[in-house]
């Protein structure tokens, strides 16, 4: 029998969204509210277990979590968050592409999960591609969004100083090798280390913030 370790507190994961210059920009506009960065609470206490195996990439099962990762919840997410924008920044456009990157969290997932993530809340129905069931198509599919995402950023932005370049890259190095170092690795003993381990990635959110004050977006 497989062995579970069951989790005794909750696990946090960011979930960051670019939605990089959607609508236009005035010329003393600089921000992109687009360029968000969003963490969600994505397990609550005992949603998550440490189970060795139960994917080639990760030993994570996550098997009961539908207030973060169902797709009829998302929706709710998407339009509060989407929502909250346009009240306060009253662009309609950039509103609207920040739902839709919202909503892309359960599309994402659904790639890469077994088959674990709910419609809605309730159902007993559950669905995912299972990308992580294989290492090598874990790292083309993933690897490879995040090089597009990479690449679009970079086009969209332009760097105002030295700093811009050189703070730039090493966020960007240090991520991949968490993200590499994620897959295919040794089971972590609790799931607590997970939790901990997600909430110091977050930090890295706050270098990510204060460089792209530096990128605005080209006009």
């Amino acid at each position: 029998m497989r062995h579970v370790r069951r989790a005794s507190g909750s696990r946090f994961c960011g979930q960051t969204i670019c939605a990089e210059d959607v609508a236009g920009h005035t010329a003393d506009r600089r921000s992109i509210a687009g360029r968000t960065v969003v963490c969600f609470p994505d397990h609550r206490e005992g949603t998550a277990r440490i189970a060795p195996g139960i994917t080639r990439a990760s030993p994570l099962d996550l098997y009961d979590f539908p207030i973060s990762h169902s797709l009829l919840v998302d929706f709710v997410w998407a339009g509060l968050f989407a929502g909250t924008y346009l009240v306060l920044q009253q662009y309609l456009q950039e509103a609207c592409v920040l739902r839709l990157a919202v909503l892309s969290h359960w599309v994402l997932d659904w790639l890469s999960h077994r088959p674990d993530m709910p419609l809605a809340p309730g159902t007993q129905s559950k669905y995912g591609l299972g990308i992580r069931n294989s290492i090598p198509l874990t790292y083309a599919v993933e690897g490879g969004l995040g090089l597009v995402g990479i690449a679009v950023y970079v086009h969209v932005t332009r760097a105002t100083d030295h700093m811009a370049v050189y703070a730039f890259w090493p966020v960007i190095a240090l991520l991949t090798a968490i993200w590499t170092g994620s897959i295919g690795g040794a089971s972590p003993q609790h799931i607590r280390v997970v939790a901990v381990g997600n909430l110091m990635v977050s930090a890295v959110f706050a270098w990510a913030y204060w460089i792209d004050r530096h990128r605005p977006a080209r006009l």
